[in-house]
């Protein structure tokens, strides 16, 4: 099993801070978040485009994963992914 960590934009719309789930690939994973979730989780995940939100980091054990790699990048037992919310302003 994967464990997701959620950061509190994303844990409001679950009503959980992490969630654990059985997936080959992050791109799986998300897609079973969504499936679980719904539409108001894609909507705060994903822009209007269907690109990953420019706002979320996705770190697989500490690693920052690009989003070019984000769909295919492969999970294995045990493996924790942490989702940060990139805080902008200028």
């Amino acid at each position: 099993m994967v464990t997701i960590l959620l950061p509190s934009v994303l844990s409001k719309v679950t009503g959980e801070k992490k969630v654990v789930l059985k997936a080959k690939t992050l791109g799986e994973a998300l897609d079973m978040l969504v499936e679980v979730y719904g539409a108001p989780l894609k909507e705060k995940m994903f822009e209007d485009s269907g690109h990953l939100n420019r706002f979320l980091n996705f770190y697989l054990e500490g690693r920052a994963i690009p989003p070019i790699e984000f769909a295919k990048t492969p999970l294995k037992e045990d493996d924790e992914v942490a989702v940060l919310v990139v805080i902008g302003g200028g």
